[in-house]
């Protein structure tokens, strides 16, 4: 079974960035520049902006082809179509379980994560940028199939350290067991079979 990380496709936290601090040997430069605060503020923006791109870039090429398509995809859906589709990964998983195919079924649940992310923010919370277009009822949703989802590739991971004989690759296996039902409680600390 090929190892994927559960924190490598799960966590992408939203990171904000102070882009008008100075750099080390950088001049304290009181004025405005020649576009003045407003062009300044702008150039900061779009510079911070390119970076995030480039760095989400450099992380996503490290992601399986399988994942990549589901987080492109998510960008192209709406909440409700997002639900869905992440439905039908997670029974194609369960599919996949029930016919022995672990590596299907683990890379079907993780495409379910990755087409979920994002939608365990709080809508209401008025300080999370960007603004979530979920609303609780989805997010709600969301929270149970992140649940469902975790614990189901972690119990993918089991079955297939019960499989191996090498100690090290046991050892690897077990762990990302422990990773996945921790993810599955942090989306739901209630959860049952975490």
């Amino acid at each position: 079974l090929k190892s994927l990380s559960f924190f490598a496709m799960a966590d992408e936290d939203v990171v904000i960035e102070d882009v008008t601090a100075k750099k080390p040997g950088e001049e304290d430069d009181d004025s405005d520049g020649p576009l003045g605060p407003e062009g300044d503020a702008k150039l900061d923006t779009e510079e911070a902006e390119r970076r995030e791109r480039e760095e989400e870039a450099a992380r996503d090429a490290d992601l399986p082809e399988p994942l990549r398509a589901a987080k492109k995809m998510r960008q192209e859906m709406t909440p409700e179509q997002i639900i869905e589709k992440a439905t039908e990964m997670k029974n194609e998983g369960n599919a996949a379980f029930k016919e022995l195919d672990g590596n299907k079924a683990f890379m079907s649940y993780m495409q379910a994560v990755v087409l979920l992310k994002g939608m365990e923010r709080d809508p209401e919370n008025q300080f999370i940028h960007p603004k979530p277009t979920h609303t609780p009822a989805q997010r709600t949703q969301a929270l149970v199939l992140f649940d469902t989802l975790y614990c189901n590739a972690a119990l993918v991971q089991l079955k297939a350290a019960e499989a191996v004989s090498g100690a090290d690759e046991k050892k690897r296996l077990l762990e990302e067991v422990v990773e996945g039902t921790e993810q599955a409680i942090k989306m739901n600390e209630k959860s049952l079979k975490a």
